[in-house]
């Protein structure tokens, strides 16, 4: 197997569905509602994010990358300008899921490279990423990568609220240079 990591085209919406929406019914079942996850289409997702990869073609300050193994998308990552004005963060990763399968490979480390190292080309310095509380293993890979605890939130998922927390880097050329070492 040899997954290659690059920026996602138009004709990666349906395969970024595939992994949202299969991601999430495989990490959250049992942290949020049944019926919430239930309700996850490949097709709304398949749409939600043709939008967002055409939008993208806007800025170069926002990314989607792909990591594929062949014609498969085994995972992506998603991010850019830091969407809390408020926040002391400049850059965010709004999103990076990886198909069950395909985990605990690299291909989560190699993501999370490739996306800070578009944000250091960006000019964006400092980074966090959200995540559910109770995504013990996300949270663990994250601190593994050196992210500090730095706030917490509440989130709607679905008709209930749950609590994210926010990891940051403060200095992301030093992290993206440790990175690549491993």
């Amino acid at each position: 197997m040899e997954v290659k990591i690059r920026k996602a085209t138009a004709g990666d919406a349906k395969g970024i569905a595939r992994v949202h929406v299969d991601a999430w019914k495989s990490t959250y079942r049992g942290l949020v509602s049944n019926e919430y996850l239930d309700s996850l289409s490949y097709e709304s997702r398949e749409q939600m994010w043709a939008k967002v990869i055409d939008s993208n073609k806007q800025t170069s300050e926002d990314f989607i990358i792909v990591a594929c193994d062949g014609n498969e998308i085994a995972g992506f990552a998603a991010g850019g300008r830091s969407r809390d004005s408020a926040d002391k963060f400049e850059g965010e990763i709004g999103a990076i899921y990886i198909l069950e399968h395909y985990q605990r490979m690299g291909i989560g480390r190699r993501l999370m490279s490739a996306a800070v190292g578009h944000l250091f080309d960006a000019g964006i310095a400092s980074m966090i990423i959200w995540v559910l509380r109770e995504n013990n293993n996300a949270i663990r890979f994250y601190e593994s990568l050196g992210g500090k605890l730095v706030g917490t939130k509440e989130m709607k998922i679905g008709d209930r609220f749950h609590t994210i927390v926010g990891y940051g880097w403060d200095v992301l050329e030093y992290q993206f240079k440790e990175w690549n070492k491993r």
